[in-house]
């Protein structure tokens, strides 16, 4: 099943001190995501409060955070704030790439996040449903945040 996740948003991070730069900022270890993989990631406030759970995966040596789209503006301003001294590019690429669930389907060029779960980012359209209750009924099912 092919579902098209039109509820979450997808940021790039890229330059020189992009993986400390993440590393810093999330709870997980950005160095240790694997190829094809997402790693589920949380960002928290100073005071150890999470703001948002997010999936985090590689390609061609960029960072892709795909995230909830409600929390995107606040997520941006937040990493924004601490980019200053490191030598990374944020850009919100919600509007070029679309974002696919697969529940048990095989496909080259997505990424694992669990199980039978797989995340699929392409320019292009996919046939696929637009029912978000399925895929978050996957996603609980899988245990996933």
């Amino acid at each position: 099943m092919i579902i098209k996740l039109k509820n979450r948003a997808l940021i790039k991070v890229t330059g020189e001190d992009a993986s400390s730069f993440l590393q810093s900022q999330f709870s997980n270890n950005i160095d240790l995501i694997k190829s094809n993989k997402i790693q589920i990631n949380a960002y928290c406030q100073h005071q150890g409060k999470i703001m948002a759970i997010l999936w985090v995966f590689s390609k061609y040596n960029h960072f892709y955070i795909s995230l909830p789209e409600e929390l995107k503006a606040l997520i941006i301003k937040k990493i924004n704030t601490y980019k200053m001294m490191s030598n990374v590019d944020i850009k919100d690429l919600s509007n070029q790439i679309n974002q696919y669930g697969l529940v048990d389907e095989e496909n080259k060029d997505a990424y694992l996040l669990k199980n039978n779960l797989s995340l699929l980012t392409t320019s292009k359209l996919v046939d696929g449903l637009e029912s978000h209750n399925l895929w978050e009924k996957a996603c609980i099912d899988n245990k996933i945040p």
